[in-house]
């Protein structure tokens, strides 16, 4: 009810100040990453300022259109977050926003569950919702009820990875509600935590033989070798930075877009050549200690 009170008022306040008109809103979410990429187009903005609201934290903000970076601020309160961009375009413009979130996932017991509440707060012609799981993971009922609500989304995989996709033609003043239930393989989890220990265990055995600097070295040189140019990229700068860098320094020091290199620090981590962990609202990615040089 409260959250219905909300959208009530946000349709009464946003309407009447912008009239914003939206022709399609595509949202996508990878679970494995955590982030959330919107493909906006505005048909007619009246404002000189474009506004979009979401009931997850933000962190790492970008918002573009036409390629330039917008000025934007964030203001949060108990119901919503609420991201504000300066912007002079006023029609039939595609804005592109993207985010990281770390409250995209609930935990309960062996399960996870991905939850999204969208407000139509402004004349929405067409609306998308695409959810990415992460490597591997596959869907899982809870409690007795179906594994993906609303139950008409689109299911499709690549061999690797499930997507899950809603789309439809919402009605001003509704809001949709949207929920994947989901886990992991547990046995692949045991097969990799096998030879993980495995790996452990070869390392501190060929230290002993061939002493600890060399292997490093000669570890992190033959690894290299079979990566491919952009991770490569990503390791020398990590390199000339003492092995460590925050995950949006190496957005802007690189040429490539951050989903690009998002992406490529995951195929890192997931080789074992990188680590990354949370730090402040960016990442902190860097080379593994067995492979320091």
């Amino acid at each position: 009810m409260r959250k219905l009170f909300v959208a009530v008022v946000l349709t009464l306040l946003v309407s009447s100040a912008t009239a914003t008109t939206i022709g399609t809103e595509a949202v996508s979410v990878d679970l494995e990453s955590s982030e959330v990429n919107i493909e906006l187009h505005v048909e007619e903005l009246t404002s000189s300022r474009l506004t979009y609201f979401t009931y997850k934290e933000i962190e790492d903000l970008s918002v573009t259109v036409d390629g330039k970076e917008l000025d934007c601020q964030v203001y949060s309160s108990e119901s919503n977050n609420q991201i504000s961009c300066e912007t002079s375009a006023k029609n039939n413009f595609t804005a592109h926003i993207s985010y990281s979130s770390p409250d995209l996932v609930r935990y309960n017991g062996n399960t996870r569950e991905f939850s999204l509440e969208e407000n139509f707060i402004r004349p929405t012609r067409n609306y998308t919702l695409t959810v990415l799981l992460p490597r591997g993971d596959i869907l899982a009922p809870s409690d007795g009820n179906a594994s993906v609500q609303p139950s008409n989304a689109e299911i499709s995989t690549d061999g690797q990875r499930i997507s899950v996709k809603w789309s439809e033609n919402p009605e001003l003043g509704t809001s949709s509600d949207h929920k994947i239930t989901y886990q992991g393989t547990q046995g692949g989890n045991r097969i990799l935590e096998l030879l993980g220990a495995l790996v452990v265990i070869s390392l501190i055995l060929l230290a002993g033989y061939f002493g600890i600097r060399k292997l490093r070295e000669e570890d992190l040189d033959s690894v290299y070798e079979k990566l491919e140019d952009d991770e490569r990229e990503v390791i020398e700068l990590l390199r000339d930075n003492e092995g460590s860098m925050l995950q949006k320094d190496l957005v802007s020091q690189m040429d490539y877009s951050k989903a690009k290199i998002s992406g490529t620090v995951s195929s890192l981590v997931e080789k074992e050549v990188v680590r990354k962990e949370k730090e402040g609202r960016s990442n902190r990615v860097s080379i593994r200690k067995n492979y320091r040089f």
